[in-house]
């Protein structure tokens, strides 16, 4: 209960309704994205793969590719999710794609996504902010984090933000 209040306080505090207060559970969405196996780190979901492509067609496409017009969100979570912003870092290679999303991970309460898709470079990295603290979400996720080794592409790691956290996969090449 006590988690639940903390939460509809930061969604109304953010102007969102208290319909979209309540928790949407991400496991399918965000799964794997800690974990390596033995070809790379972050195993990106289905659903997020999807995603991440459809940003990168919208933000950044390719000479020969039609850009997207709209980025679609699978039903089952479109509730956690906020409108996109994005920051146009064109000096630096990449664009950065901040999306609120409010919902729960492995028992742990995320903040927002982000997406750094690299302008004809190699910057591809995913992120996801959590209200929970550094401590409590390496306990949850550290098991499974993907190290970083010679012989995998990529890396995950848990970086403390304040009173929060961020799991960052850096899939660059």
């Amino acid at each position: 209960m006590k988690v639940y209040a903390a939460v509809l306080t930061m969604c109304l505090s953010a102007g969102w309704s208290t319909a979209r207060a309540e928790l949407t559970d991400l496991n399918d969405f965000i799964d794997g994205i800690e974990k390596a196996d033995s070809d790379s780190a972050c195993q990106v979901s289905e659903p997020m793969s999807a995603l991440w492509k459809e940003l990168r067609l919208r933000y950044v496409p390719s000479v020969n590719e039609k850009p997207s017009e709209k980025v679609s969100i699978p039903a089952r979570f479109s509730a956690a999710f906020g409108k996109a912003n994005i920051k146009k870092r064109d000096s630096e290679g990449y664009r950065h794609v901040i999306i609120p999303l409010i919902g729960v991970y492995r028992g742990l309460i995320t903040n927002r996504i982000n997406f750094y898709i690299g302008i004809e470079n190699g910057i591809s990295i995913i992120s996801i902010s959590f209200k929970d603290s550094k401590k409590k979400v390496e306990r949850i996720l550290g098991p499974d984090l993907a190290r970083r080794t010679s012989m995998s592409q990529g890396y995950a790691e848990i970086i403390g933000r304040g009173a929060g956290s961020e799991l960052v996969c850096d899939l660059s090449t």
